[in-house]
């Protein structure tokens, strides 16, 4: 398998002087294409800030992250939104949904925001995985918290991104939903994503093939 991230001597510190406070430790990680992988911990442990980073939402304090051999700790302000743009589909617990736009223009709005031509075909592919044919003119407001999580799971796919990060994305759903939505990224990932998912919840990181367990800052 080809190797999506590595990552080298991860430190991230946030603070100063005696307020410093330390969430990333020498972490060094590989993650290979293809994987469906749990990163775990306890609340604190790292685990979202890692995420973060491999998404280029935060920058480490030092070391290296390298996706397909770039580092991109090292990327300029307008090559992360690039590569948050072309390369990663990001999937969040409060689903962050724009309320004013209907499921459709949600799942949309990367392509737009990337000024390409929509593939219709996969849209309506995507509408049939997650379930939405009959929400599409709906707002935010009108769904479920499975249907809200279904469309933010588009809408991350819908340009066809490399990688797949989700952060927490069963937290604000019951248990039967967790699992159906579980279910959509087990099948993204039989068609060979790459999906990293922070999770607090053992039954989602027990259906992933890896678990990266982190305690203090530190993989374990």
């Amino acid at each position: 398998m080809k190797e999506i991230f590595k990552v080298s001597g991860l430190v991230k510190e946030y603070g100063k002087g005696g307020g410093k406070v330390t969430a990333l430790s020498n972490m060094d990680l590989k993650i290979n294409e293809g994987g469906l992988i749990a990163i775990t911990g306890a609340s604190g442990s790292g685990k979202s800030t890692l995420l973060h980073i491999l998404g280029a939402m935060d920058k480490p304090t030092s070391g290296e992250v390298c996706f397909y051999g770039k580092d991109i700790s090292k990327f300029s302000v307008k090559e992360a939104a690039a590569y948050r743009c072309q390369n990663v589909g990001f999937v969040f617990q409060n689903f962050k949904l724009v309320e004013e736009l209907d499921v459709k223009e949600n799942i949309l709005l990367p392509v737009m925001i990337a000024k390409k031509k929509a593939d219709v075909e996969y849209y309506n592919t995507l509408i049939e995985m997650t379930g939405l044919k009959e929400r599409q003119t709906h707002l935010p407001s009108e769904l479920s918290g499975g249907q809200k999580q279904r469309a933010a799971i588009a809408r991350a796919l819908i340009n066809k991104p490399d990688v797949i990060m989700a952060d927490e994305p069963t937290g604000n759903l019951d248990q039967a939903t967790s699992m159906e939505i579980m279910q959509i990224f087990t099948e993204i990932h039989k068609q060979g994503k790459t999906i990293i998912i922070v999770t607090h919840d053992a039954n989602i990181a027990g259906q992933c093939q890896h678990e990266i367990k982190i305690s203090d800052g530190r993989i374990i």
